[in-house]
């Protein structure tokens, strides 16, 4: 269902991610429940080693998103599924770059235990997913995905 990838950001990626962070863009998350996303352009030389690293962890060589996600407090997104194209897989891979202590992400019910630098791949067409409400601080998400 899901696999937890201990350790997937080295210190470096959290430095450089949490770098980046005041110049991004963020927008409106499509759950519209207060978390925001910014697209990260993949021709920045700071991150091809972690976005070569998130495309071997996700087993893929063809195209791939990129996010950060900013869940500010009082924001979570509700259980739900991402939908994929027809015949196609949805793969995701979300790395905690900065946690809040109070949040959680569940994937069918279950609780996805990680602290800052751990991952997850999973299913998000397949399997039901959400993010319990940030109470503490602003927590930021990796978020790299593929279609197979």
């Amino acid at each position: 269902m899901y696999t937890v990838l201990f350790n997937f950001l080295t210190k470096q990626d959290i430095e450089t991610l949490c770098e980046m962070i005041p110049d991004l863009s963020f927008e409106t998350g499509r759950q519209e429940t207060g978390y925001k996303k910014s697209a990260i352009h993949q021709t920045d030389e700071r991150i091809q080693s972690l976005l070569a690293r998130s495309k071997k962890a996700l087993a893929t060589d063809g195209n791939i998103d990129a996010w950060v996600l900013e869940y500010p407090v009082k924001s979570f997104i509700p259980s739900h599924k991402d939908d994929a194209p027809f015949g196609t897989e949805h793969w995701r891979l979300n790395a905690v770059i900065v946690a809040d202590t109070y949040s959680s992400l569940f994937i069918e019910k279950h609780l996805v235990h990680m602290k800052e630098g751990d991952a997850v791949i999973f299913r998000p067409d397949l399997h039901e997913h959400k993010v319990s409400e940030v109470t503490f601080q602003t927590r930021y998400i990796w978020s790299v995905g593929c279609l197979k």
